[in-house]
C-alpha cells in the first residue's frame, strides 16, 4: 500500500528551472557578493518587506544602504541584539 505522505513528488522542468535561478540570484548576491551580477535578477520595481529598510530595493545593495541599515547589519555581525 502506497501512504501519500511517502510518495515522492517530482518538479516539473519549469519548477527545477525556478529553483536554480532563485537559487543562482541568492548565491550571486549573499555569498558571492557580486552586486552589478545581482541587480539582474531584481526588478528596479522590487520592494523589500523589511520594516527597518528606509529603502526598499536599495536595501540588497550595501553601497546604496542607508546609514541605518549598515548600523543595523553590524550590529547583527558583532552579536548585538
Amino acid at each position: 500500500m502506497s501512504n501519500a505522505a511517502e510518495e515522492i513528488v517530482m518538479a516539473t522542468p519549469s519548477e527545477e528551472r525556478y529553483v536554480r535561478t532563485v537559487l543562482n540570484a541568492f548565491d550571486t548576491l549573499f555569498n558571492k557578493r557580486d552586486y552589478a551580477s545581482a541587480e539582474r535578477f531584481w526588478s528596479p520595481r522590487y520592494i523589500q518587506q523589511r520594516a527597518h529598510s528606509a529603502r526598499p530595493r536599495r536595501a540588497l545593495w550595501p553601497d546604496q544602504a542607508d546609514a541605518r541599515d549598515v548600523a543595523l547589519r553590524e550590529s547583527h555581525r558583532r552579536g548585538d541584539r
